[in-house]
């Protein structure tokens, strides 16, 4: 078995119909655990469970956007790490999340929504170890 920490930051830009650009930067942290039925930590089969929180924001003008979701879900895998260092990981579940996002500008007008929904997890992750 084994459990591993997920930890990530980054951003994307979106271009609406107007042609302006805006800038979502996006936290995400989580974990996974795995139980190998078949192999072991570096060739096999693994069954799972993965929890990961979402956090992404964004400024446009005089509007602050936040959000925050929280997705669980079980999945299964197979992951290959061959001695000479790379490790392939392959995994393929289904997650239920809940999400909530808050809208504010700058005169005092503000929105929330929140949903749940489920989604296919596919996870392809391709790495080195040391």
């Amino acid at each position: 078995m084994s459990l591993t920490g997920i930890l990530g930051y980054g951003w994307i830009t979106d271009t609406d119909i107007n042609g302006s650009r805006t800038k979502v930067n996006i936290f995400e942290a989580g974990a996974q655990y795995r139980y190998y039925p078949s192999g072991d930590t570096h060739k096999g089969m693994h069954l799972g469970l993965e929890g990961l929180y979402v956090r992404p924001s964004f400024n446009d003008n005089s509007i602050k956007v936040k959000g925050s979701g929280f997705a669980l879900g079980p999945f299964v895998g197979y992951k290959w790490a061959p001695d000479s260092g790379e490790v392939y990981d392959l995994q393929i579940g289904y997650q239920r999340m809940i999400a909530k996002v808050e809208a504010k500008d700058d005169v005092g007008n503000q929105a929330e929504a929140s949903s749940t929904d489920g989604f296919v997890l596919f996870n392809f992750n391709i790495g080195f170890r040391f």
